[in-house]
C-alpha cells in the first residue's frame, strides 16, 4: 500500500509539473504574440507616419504650384497695367511739354 501512495504522489507530481510545463509554454506563446503585435504596430506607424509625411509635401508642392499659378495669372495684368500707367504718364509729360511755359503747373 506504501508503494501504490508513492506511486500516486509520483503521478500527481509529474501531472503538475506537465500542468506548469503546459502553463510555461503557453506563456512564451504568448510573449512571443505580443512582440509580433509590438512588431507589426511599429512597423504600421512607421508606414502611416511616412504616408502622413508624404502627403504632407505633396500638399505643400500643391500650394507652391497654386501660388506660382496665381503669381503667373496676376503677372501680366500687372505689367499690362504697368505698361498703361507708364504711357498714360509720358502722355501727360509730352502734353505739358508742348504746353506753354506759363501754362505749366509742375
Amino acid at each position: 500500500t506504501g508503494d501504490v501512495k508513492t506511486r500516486q504522489e509520483v503521478a500527481s507530481l509529474e501531472n503538475k509539473r506537465q500542468e506548469l510545463s503546459n502553463e510555461e509554454q503557453a506563456t512564451r506563446d504568448r510573449a512571443r504574440l505580443l512582440d509580433e503585435k509590438e512588431r507589426l504596430l511599429q512597423s504600421s506607424e512607421r508606414m502611416l507616419r511616412r504616408r502622413e509625411i508624404e502627403l504632407e509635401e505633396e500638399s505643400a508642392q500643391r500650394s507652391r504650384e497654386v501660388m506660382l499659378q496665381q503669381r503667373q495669372d496676376s503677372a501680366p495684368q500687372t505689367s499690362r497695367t504697368s505698361r498703361s500707367a507708364k504711357t498714360a504718364h509720358s502722355l501727360r509729360r509730352t502734353d505739358k511739354s508742348s504746353m506753354p511755359l506759363t501754362a505749366r503747373h509742375d
